[in-house]
């Protein structure tokens, strides 16, 4: 399983809505929306990852709430 496809299986699984996507670097970026446990616990599994996946650093940014409310989570292209 890939990163982005743990990322929203793990994100469902929570109920967290967002996004996620690969970037021209390599990297991986996601958007994320939950109360603040769940928020803290999507992360502690993002930054575990995968079985096959390398993690190297998690960075998190605190973001104002959008007007448009997200359902549910998406992978982006």
């Amino acid at each position: 399983m890939g990163y982005r496809q743990f990322a929203a299986e793990t994100a469902r699984s929570l109920r967290v809505t967002g996004w996620v996507r690969n970037l021209p670097t390599g990297e991986v970026e996601a958007e994320a929306d939950g109360d603040e446990a769940t928020l803290k616990l999507f992360e502690a599994r993002l930054q575990q990852g995968p079985q096959l996946a390398r993690v190297d650093r998690l960075a998190v940014q605190d973001m104002p709430a959008t007007e448009t409310a997200q359902t549910g989570f998406e992978i982006r292209r």
